[in-house]
Formats: C-alpha cells, structure tokens, sequence
C-alpha cells in the first residue's frame, strides 16, 4: 500500500530524486580517459539522445510540476533552478528523446486512514 505523504515532504522527495537524475545523467555522459563506456557515446550521438523527463500519470513535464512544489528551505528553491536549467540545457542539445514512462494506475493501492 501506498501512503499519502505530506505535501512538502513530497516536494522534497521529488526534488531529491530529481538532483539524482540529473547527476546520474551528468556521469553517463561523461567521456572517461581510460575508455568511454558505449552508453555514453550512444547518448552522445545522431544529434544526442535526452531521457524523457516527465512525471505523473499524465507524463506532465517536470518544469511544470516543480512550480507547484512545497519546498520549505530556500536551497531547495536553489536545487530546484540549477535542476531546471540542466533539463532545459538537455533539450538545447538534445534533438530525440528516450523513456516516455507511463504509469500504471491499476497497479497502485492507496492506503486509507
């Protein structure tokens, strides 16, 4: 079962989860010295390939979901821009996109109090 989270601590997940994201995304793309791996230099190719960044049933685009987070800590506010404007450099240099993930709504049971 799933339980509802508060709405800030939520936010917060959901930013977490997002810096991780962009970090993990920052390293597979990195070239290394003593050999690349062959994902990075997939991702790299034919123009650069951007891993699909929405969120929620809906697919809603990250940038618009995070407006309305409840962030109570102004460096969340300051993650939350640097991670913003990675996703927006992404699709500067990016011309295809990857992973649209739907979620299931059958598969989810929301606990009642």
């Amino acid at each position: 079962a799933i339980e509802n989270p508060k709405r800030d601590f939520d936010s917060e997940r959901a930013l977490v989860t997002s810096c991780m994201f962009s970090i993990f995304d920052t390293l597979i793309r990195s070239y290394a010295i003593d050999g690349s791996l062959i994902v990075s230099e997939l991702l790299n190719e034919n123009g650069g390939y951007n891993i699909a960044n929405t969120v929620c049933q809906d697919n809603r685009e990250f940038e618009k979901i995070s407006n309305i987070m409840e962030l109570t800590d102004p460096v969340y506010t300051k993650a939350r821009s640097e991670v913003l404007d990675y996703l927006k450099s992404l699709d500067r240099v990016c011309k295809n996109r990857l992973y649209y993930l739907r979620m299931e709504t059958s598969k989810i049971e929301m606990k009642k109090n």
